[in-house]
């Protein structure tokens, strides 16, 4: 099993927070896992700094075995590292495409946003969400068809089933989580 992530002695303070106290994490091709916990408990804190969000103040983090420095969400976008928040309004000053296409927007010349593309592309993602640009944000692969269905040593997994399937690893973090049913 290939390591994917390695997070090792994670520490993050904020101001008179010691949010992350010595945290370790390795997430392995193959793998999914749920960080469960109260309100408070760090889970959305060390997913932010795998993601880039936030620099981590202590420890060490590799990515396929390389020890990295991820100083943002594009250098973590460069390493396969994404994030779907779980707060679904990130910007509020921001149109639903902007907030979808953060950090990967559209440009013409200059640099200036090209929203007529931007638009195009949201529209497009919605039509298609299961197709590869899709699966690039979400970080998923698409659905199964009936004919990799029957071909599959497990038949009938759901999306995160085919995540690992896929030699990917995922993470999850709730409070909560319902009963569990595995099939495969």
């Amino acid at each position: 099993m290939t390591n994917l992530v390695r997070m090792t002695g994670i520490e993050k303070r904020f101001p008179g927070v010691h949010a992350l106290k010595n945290v370790s994490f390795d997430l392995n091709s193959g793998e999914v896992h749920a960080l469960m916990g109260e309100n408070g408990a760090g889970k959305s804190t060390l997913m932010k700094i795998l993601s880039g969000i936030y620099p981590r103040d202590g420890g060490e983090l590799l990515v396929n075995g390389q020890a990295v420095e991820i100083d943002g969400p594009r250098a973590a976008q460069a390493l396969g590292i994404g994030i779907i928040h779980q707060e679904l309004s990130l910007m509020n000053d921001l149109t639903v495409a902007q907030n979808i296409f953060i950090g990967r927007e559209p440009r013409k010349r200059y640099g200036r946003l090209d929203e007529t593309a931007l638009n195009a592309r949201a529209l497009k993602l919605a039509d298609e969400r299961n197709k590869k640009e899709a699966r690039l944000f979400a970080a998923l692969p698409a659905p199964e068809t009936e004919a990799q269905r029957a071909r599959s040593p497990r038949p009938g997994r759901g999306t995160i089933g085919r995540v690992a399937d896929a030699g990917r690893g995922s993470c999850w973090a709730s409070v909560t989580i319902g009963p569990a049913r595995t099939r495969g």
